[in-house]
């Protein structure tokens, strides 16, 4: 639990693997908890701006 919580802060999984005891590959595949919906939240929210910034551009564009 001790590593989903420190990946999910930002700490990166060498450091998070290193103070564990475990290589990268074992944390990321037996450690992490909640990480597939964690990523999908990141990459909606990401779309959903990127998509916001053309848009804003767009009309700002359409108004000169």
């Amino acid at each position: 639990m001790a590593a989903s919580l420190w990946l999910n802060a930002g700490v990166p999984p060498t450091e998070v693997a290193r103070r564990l005891g475990h290589g990268v590959a074992v944390l990321l595949r037996n450690c992490i908890d909640g990480g597939n919906d964690t990523m999908n939240d990141k990459i909606s929210d990401d779309v959903a701006a990127g998509l916001a910034s053309v848009l804003r551009s767009a009309v700002v564009d359409e108004v000169r």
